[in-house]
Parts: C-alpha cells; structure tokens; sequence
C-alpha cells in the first residue's frame, strides 16, 4: 500500500512545476507508480522523507540537465526563458487547433478546462488513496476514529518533513559543526530567503511584463496595468466557475487551490 499522499504530492509539489499539468499525458496514478519505482530505494511500497527529499533532487538534476545550457549548477533568466518558451510552444501544440500559432479565447478554454478536469482527476485519485489506506470498515467512507488516523498520519508526515529540511538547513548553514545555528548562521539563511524571495518577484514582474507591457517600454502604462487586471479578473471568474477557487489551509498556513470537499 502506499503510503498517504506522498506519491501523489511529489506529483503536485515536485513534478509539475517542472511539467506544466496541461502537458502531461500520463495520469496522477502512472506517474505516482513510476516515482515510486524509480525512488523507493528500500522497497518498503513507502516513501520516506529522505526518498523523498532524493526524489525531488533527483527531478531537479533531471530538470537542470535539460535546461542549465552552460552547467552552472542554477538557471540564469535566459535559460528559465527558453524553459518558458519550450513549455509554451507545447501548450500552444497541443491546443492550437486552428494552426495559426496562436490560441484564441475558444482554444484557451478548452485548456483551462483540460486543467480543471486534470485537477479533479488529481483530487479524486487522492481521494481513492485515502479510502484505500484509513477506510479500515471499508464501508466507502471515514468514520471520526478513521478521519483522527488519517490526521495523525499527516502531522506525522509534516513532522518528518519538517524534521528533513531542519537537517538540510543545517548541513548546509552550521558551518562550524555544533548543531545550532549561530547568530550569524542565521543572518545568511535569512539572506538566502531574501534572495529567492527577489529572485522570483523579478520572475513575476519580467513575465508580466513580456506578456503586458506591449509597446514594449519597460513599464507598465495605465492601459496596460488594465488589461492585466481584466485577465486576473477573467481567470478568478473562470476558476470559480469551474469550482477551482482558492481557499486558506489554516494547518499548513497556505493558500490552497480546489474547493473544499467533505468525506462523509
């Protein structure tokens, strides 16, 4: 049996931020067997949070491989562009069904609800993942006794993965080897988050502005700002129509994509 969630979250948090889930073929289960197979090195049919922590490194190298054109260990913002060009001329493949290079209003639908249906079909097969492991009654359902295991394993699995990246931290930033982090240990891991956090508000801002900014003068005029509201506007329209809103998740401290759904 597999163990909770965790094949299917490597799917959600691991693999498809280097795949867009539009252009995937294969389905949450496959894909969940086949990182299964490849990173559960004591064939225990679960993963532990050091296999999985392996199994994220091991997509990144596999991602950086493709895409890290001069091997420096990390993606300068051309290469994250032709990453971004690559992944857009598949969607633009796959959905462009009028061929003219482009996808209409029409043809974009048609991609966003290929996105919700993947998104219900992830949600379901978790779902059957949970039923299957904490449905000990198999009547179908969790009684209260199954929903209380069913969250103790999940505060057990956040406490181990929390347990991992404190030893990740540290092997990293205890840089005199006593097992605390000194004040100064502390400074740079707080600049090191300083830095990813620019780093990908850079990322957002040159996207919307090579997506926006169309006469191309490197800010954003009030007609621009506008036409980059009505898309936002037109996506939250489109994801509450489809029941893919967002919603906070107080345990995890997060805003969580997908309606809420009750097991009864």
């Amino acid at each position: 049996m597999k163990k909770l969630i965790l094949a299917l979250t490597m799917i959600a948090l691991i693999a498809l931020p280097a795949i867009p889930a539009q252009a995937q073929d294969k389905s949450p289960e496959e894909k969940a067997e086949e990182l299964m197979g490849k990173y559960d090195a004591d064939k225990d049919g679960e993963l532990s949070p050091e296999e999985l922590q392996a199994a994220r490194e091991g997509i990144r190298k596999e991602f950086l491989e493709k895409w890290d054109a001069d091997k420096n260990g990390a993606l300068s913002e051309a290469e994250k562009q032709a990453a971004r060009s690559h992944f857009r001329a598949e969607v633009i493949k796959k959905f462009d069904t009028d061929g003219d290079g482009q996808l209409s209003d029409p043809e974009k639908q048609a991609a966003r609800e290929r996105i919700r249906e993947g998104m219900k079909s992830r949600r379901e097969a978790i779902r059957k993942k949970i039923i299957e492991k904490f449905d000990a009654d198999g009547d179908g359902a969790l009684s209260d006794a199954e929903k209380k295991a069913l969250r103790e394993k999940i505060m057990e699995h956040a406490k181990s993965r929390r347990e991992a990246v404190r030893k990740k931290i540290m092997e990293k930033l205890d840089t005199d080897g006593d097992g605390v982090l000194s004040d100064a240990e502390k400074e740079a891991l707080r600049a090191k988050i300083r830095e990813r956090i620019k780093a990908r508000r850079e990322d957002m801002r040159r996207a919307i502005l090579e997506k926006f900014d169309t006469d191309g003068d490197g800010v954003l005029s009030e007609t621009e700002r506008e036409a980059l509201r009505t898309k936002i506007l037109e996506r939250l329209k489109a994801r509450r129509s489809g029941g893919e809103g967002r919603r906070w998740q107080g345990r995890s401290g997060r805003w969580m994509r997908g309606r809420r759904t009750r097991q009864q």
